[in-house]
């Protein structure tokens, strides 16, 4: 069996602001459409194999910079610099001390501390460095912050009565399952997280829904 092989494709003349991105599910007929913000302005956006390459104006420190930028899975949070052994520019070598360096690219700017999967304080670069909430064992990550939010497909389930499209229900749990997700907000209730691999989030509400099933956001 042949694995089927990620594919991008990306159309600009220029533009500033956000970026609309869809995913094709054809064999399920579906057209998700997402959008992008980040702490600036995307500016443009060009597409090398499975590489997704942008151009991004931020303020920092007062004045505007751009930077060329990648999307990376390996990422948790934006415009972001790695700590770890043998790091490949711009990433740099893990600490043997609490101070991240060489953030001047973030100057001044309030970032997201992450050690060894554990979410740290948030911390204001200063002199190009971050404090880390400890001395990292081999991984660190320190970048700008930014909040997923997934608004699910209406909530329709066949009723022993018939259909219920279009009808009063009252949803007492969700059980969302999420992969290494720490933090999750269903509704504006946190749900506990059990195993950081392969995550089973329990959430009670008394809320009541319509047609389109309320958003999902996790931290």
């Amino acid at each position: 069996m042949v694995p089927r092989q990620r594919g991008y494709r990306a159309a600009s003349t220029g533009f500033a602001g956000n970026i609309a991105a869809f995913m094709l599910n054809r064999p399920q007929q579906i057209v998700a459409a997402s959008t992008f913000s980040t702490d600036g302005d995307f500016i443009d956006v060009a597409v090398d194999g499975d590489t997704i390459y942008c151009i991004v104006k931020r303020t920092i420190g007062g004045a505007a910079k751009y930077y060329i930028e990648t999307f990376d899975d390996d990422r948790t949070t934006d415009c972001s610099l790695q700590y770890y052994a043998n790091p490949v520019a711009p990433d740099q070598a893990l600490p043997s001390n609490k101070t991240a360096g060489s953030l001047s690219h973030l100057e001044g700017e309030v970032v997201n501390v992450i050690r060894d999967d554990i979410v740290d304080a948030n911390d204001t670069v200063a002199s190009g460095n971050a404090t880390l909430g400890g001395v990292p064992a081999s991984y660190a990550e320190v970048g700008l912050p930014f909040t997923p939010t997934v608004t699910t497909q209406p909530f329709e389930p066949r009723a022993a009565s018939g259909s219920s499209q279009s009808a009063r229900r009252r949803v007492v749990e969700v059980t969302p399952i999420l992969d290494r997700a720490q933090n999750l907000t269903v509704q504006g209730q946190r749900g506990a997280a059990t195993d950081p691999a392969l995550v089973r989030h329990r959430v009670s509400t008394d809320l009541h829904r319509r047609q389109k099933a309320n958003g999902v956001s996790w931290l």
